[in-house]
């Protein structure tokens, strides 16, 4: 896939499963190089050899506390991550109202194109298609949840 700008994964779920992942030759003890599908996209460790343009990868993932033991899981990859180049940021509704963001999960290339994730109730994945609309719900969603956030980093001292 041919990408000029960044790419944003947005996450409002508290846990999922996309059910087994591929395990690639060469993976590293870190689970670098495990692969994941997405809308065409293979989803490695780096997020600077993940796709073409600028490589930028940004991850906003909306919150409640207590944290959920797949969001453990998660924020404990999160380091990793954070480490190789990728932006994430935490925006935690514990105790306040949503702004405005929707419960959809989803991934969004160069604010024009979409691949919203639908999960069942208990968290199964359903599907990821490629969104066929104007995309600019989502460009607005984007835009909130990065106003409405904090760095990964700063949330993790911020929290203790």
């Amino acid at each position: 896939m041919e990408r000029a700008g960044p790419a944003l994964s947005a996450q409002a779920r508290p846990g999922h499963d996309v059910g087994p992942r591929p395990r690639t030759p060469g993976t590293r003890a870190d689970g670098c190089g495990v692969a994941q599908e997405v809308g065409g996209v293979d989803f490695l460790c780096d997020p600077r050899s993940r796709f073409g343009g600028d490589g930028a990868v940004r991850r906003d993932h909306v919150i409640t506390r207590p944290l959920t033991d797949y969001l453990r899981f998660e924020f404990a990859h999160y380091v990793h991550n954070v480490a190789a180049g990728e932006d994430i940021r935490i925006l935690d509704l514990t105790g306040r109202e949503n702004p405005g963001l929707p419960d959809q999960d989803f991934w969004m290339f160069d604010e024009s194109r979409v691949v919203p994730m639908n999960y069942r109730p208990d968290g199964t994945q359903i599907s990821r298609e490629v969104f066929d609309g104007d995309p600019i719900r989502f460009v607005e969603w984007k835009r909130l949840a990065v106003s409405e956030s904090v760095p990964f980093s700063e949330y993790v001292r911020a929290s203790g």
